[in-house]
């Protein structure tokens, strides 16, 4: 609540692979969803920090919003790629700045700069 956020996810660990790129850790972490999102699947895709995400294969959350992975059992915060196979996790969603959101901010940081052809959709329209 207090960051404006979205709980967009919530399942358990599924796969994790990784890999130095470049002096980057670039990686994908799968989740199959639990509870309400059991019929689910979400991916994030990483390069040190979480860039975007799909909800079966649907582009759920993108940059410049923030993604964050969290443990459902201690709401502690998932670092990439510390996961285990089974681990329970819930993905958070936050809008970003209002400037990173301007033609100039997304032109430095949003889906084109990470090599993604879409449009920026914020968050929140996502979670309607």
């Amino acid at each position: 609540r207090a960051g404006g956020g979205y709980r967009v996810f919530a399942g358990e660990v599924v796969d994790f692979p990784w890999k130095d790129d470049a002096g980057f850790l670039a990686g994908d972490v799968t989740i199959e969803g639990t509870g309400a999102f059991s019929a689910s699947r979400y991916r994030v895709s990483y390069k040190n920090e979480n860039i975007i995400s799909w909800r079966d294969e649907i582009f759920s959350i993108m940059p410049p919003d923030l993604i964050a992975i969290a443990d459902s059992r201690t709401g502690a915060a998932s670092a990439n790629p510390e996961f285990h196979r089974g681990q329970l996790v819930t993905v958070l969603g936050f809008p970003a700045p209002a400037i990173w959101r301007t033609p100039a901010g997304l032109s430095v940081f949003g889906p084109a700069h990470f090599g993604f052809n879409v449009p920026y959709i914020p968050i929140e329209e996502r979670q309607r």
